[in-house]
């Protein structure tokens, strides 16, 4: 359907899994494919070689994470990323992660300013 529609994908870059598979239909049907990979994954000889290009990036933070809220469109997903910190699922850190802004300038002037987190990665399991 991607083909179909002149979509290219833009994915994570690895060979495995379902996204790979993926990445390997929109392949065979003639689509074009752009990996976006962590240099430890590649290092895990798991990044996908047939690609039409393949982003090799220092980490997984700075393949960063945004969406662009047209018309309020990710404000369930919000709302629940939010329940989540309150009832301990996820962290205050981590949450922020996920950029969210209703205009593509804000979207991308934040994207640019993003900064992986100094907190620790997972919450303290004694307080939970």
């Amino acid at each position: 359907m991607l083909v179909a529609r002149g979509i290219g994908l833009v994915y994570g870059g690895a060979s495995v899994g379902l996204m790979g598979a993926l990445a390997n239909s929109v392949m065979a049907a003639g689509g074009t494919v752009i990996g976006v990979i962590p240099q430890h994954l590649v290092e895990f000889e798991v990044a996908h070689g047939g690609l039409d290009e393949l982003r090799v990036v220092g980490s997984m933070h700075e393949r960063k994470i945004g969406l662009l809220n047209v018309g309020g469109f990710f404000n369930p997903l919000s709302a629940f990323l939010d329940s989540m910190v309150t009832e301990r699922f996820l962290s205050a850190d981590n949450r922020r992660l996920i950029a969210l802004e209703a205009e593509a300038a804000s979207l991308l002037d934040r994207l640019a300013q993003e900064q992986a987190p100094a907190g620790a990665k997972w919450l303290d399991r004694d307080r939970t």
